[in-house]
C-alpha cells in the first residue's frame, strides 16, 4: 500500500475521523523518535532502526488499513542487532507489559489474535500520550543495547 491507499482503507473502514487521529499519531512518532514507516499490504508497521543502515528495521508499532492499532511480536527481531536473546526477551516484555498496563487491550505477550487489535476509538485516543512515552522508552532501550553490544564485540 501507498500511504494514501491506507489512509483511504482506514477512512472507508473507520471513517474520516479515525484516518485523521491515526495518521495524525503515526506521524507524531516518526517525528519524535527517527522511525520510519512501512506500509504492507494491509498495515502501516512503524519501524525503528539502531542508527545504521547495516541492519533491518524492526517493527514496534502496527496500525491495521481497519482502523486498529495494534503492538507487534516481530519486535523480537531487534537479537538480529546482536543484541543478547535474554536481553531481548527482557525489553520486549517489559514494553508489552507496559502497553497491557496502559490498555489491557494491548496484548501482553506481543501481537496476538486479529481480536486483540484495538479499534482507534476515544479510549485509547485518550491514552496516546502514555502509549507515544511507552514507544519512546523502548526504542531507547533497544538502541542503548545495541550500543552496548557494539561496544562488548
Amino acid at each position: 500500500l501507498s500511504e494514501e491507499e491506507f489512509l483511504n482503507s482506514v477512512e472507508a473502514e473507520a471513517g474520516r475521523e479515525c484516518r485523521q487521529n491515526i495518521h495524525r499519531f503515526y506521524s507524531d512518532l516518526l517525528e519524535s523518535f527517527e522511525c520510519f514507516s512501512d506500509f504492507k499490504t494491509s498495515s502501516l508497521m512503524i519501524k525503528m532502526s539502531p542508527q545504521s543502515d547495516d541492519h533491518k528495521g524492526v517493527s514496534v508499532m502496527g496500525f491495521g488499513k481497519n482502523g486498529r492499532i495494534y503492538n507487534t511480536a516481530f519486535f523480537k527481531m531487534i537479537a538480529k542487532w546482536g543484541i543478547p536473546q535474554a536481553e531481548v526477551d527482557a525489553i520486549a516484555a517489559t514494553y508489552w507489559g507496559e502497553l497491557h498496563a496502559i490498555d489491557p487491550r494491548f496484548d501482553a505477550q506481543g501481537m496476538g489474535k486479529m481480536s486483540s487489535f484495538i479499534p482507534f476509538d476515544d479510549q485509547i485516543i485518550e491514552r496516546l500520550p502514555e502509549v507515544k512515552e511507552c514507544v519512546g522508552k523502548v526504542i531507547l532501550a533497544c538502541r542503548k543495547a545495541y550500543e552496548e553490544a557494539v561496544e562488548g564485540s
